[in-house]
């Protein structure tokens, strides 16, 4: 994206100015406004990348998804839920500038909220519906290549280095403050004792997502969410130990991780 605005910004420039010095009406001057037409391509340019990028990102696992449950009527479903999304991504529009990295998980949440409400409506049962989340939720984690699935562990093996001590102690202080009352509050544990050896565990004491799916009537909803984690600490290399989750009741949701 980065070199594609410098070039296309300098191609646009130089364009243009080749053209004015050619019809004799060119000045010097006019390099005062190589900063307003660049801040008006990048704005073009993030605005089509981050849509197509959004697509490509977590939506496309949901168009796949319903395109393999329902191929007569995937896209009417699709559209329905992003309907549904506009209307409950109101309610997670802090996610996005939240001092709580926590939270930026909310707008993936409110996708998924929207979709579990148009599959309810439509009359779908409970079983069904988790069975298409979890599907979503493995399509869209799953790694597409070998760079990927070694990102996926490469945080298990920077935890007891200096490095990713460092950056564990700044995720700690940035997820213990609250970046807006609807969002996520939680707690790193690095006692060894506590955490099968591994030195990394996370109490959440708020879930932001519990109280997404409560604000709009859909708690008995919110453990399907909870199951991703078990997707993705497997992709990890880790097992998950968790005694309880906030959703089932639990006062907090205490995740433990153990090598495999």
């Amino acid at each position: 994206m980065g070199i594609g605005y410098i070039v296309l910004k300098w191609a646009i420039i130089i364009g243009v100015a080749g053209y004015l010095y050619e019809l004799g009406i060119w000045s010097n001057w006019y390099i005062l406004f190589v900063p307003l037409i660049g801040l008006i391509l990048f704005r073009f340019i993030k605005r089509v990348f981050l849509k197509k990028a959004h697509f490509l990102g977590y939506r496309k696992s949901f168009y796949t998804m319903l395109k393999h449950y329902y191929p007569e009527h995937y896209r009417s479903l699709y559209h329905q839920t992003e309907k549904r999304f506009e209307e409950i991504s109101k309610d997670v529009s802090f996610a996005a500038t939240s001092k709580n990295p926590m939270d930026k998980r909310l707008d993936f949440c409110a996708f998924f909220l929207g979709l579990i409400q148009v599959l309810e409506k439509n009359g779908e049962s409970y079983p069904q519906i988790k069975a298409i989340a979890i599907g979503i939720a493995e399509d869209y984690v799953r790694p597409k290549n070998r760079i990927q699935a070694y990102v996926k562990k490469l945080p298990v093996k920077l935890i007891g280095t200096a490095p990713g001590k460092f950056l564990v102690g700044k995720l700690n202080k940035r997820i213990q403050t609250k970046g807006h009352e609807d969002g996520f509050k939680a707690h790193i544990v690095t006692d060894k004792k506590e955490t099968f050896g591994l030195g990394y565990g996370i109490n959440i004491s708020e879930c932001g997502i519990c109280k997404l799916f409560l604000k709009h009537g859909a708690s008995e909803y919110s453990p399907i969410l909870c199951e991703v984690d078990k997707i993705t600490t497997r992709l990890a290399g880790l097992e998950m130990i968790r005694t309880g989750t906030i959703a089932t009741g639990a006062d907090i949701c205490d995740f433990r991780y153990r090598k495999i």
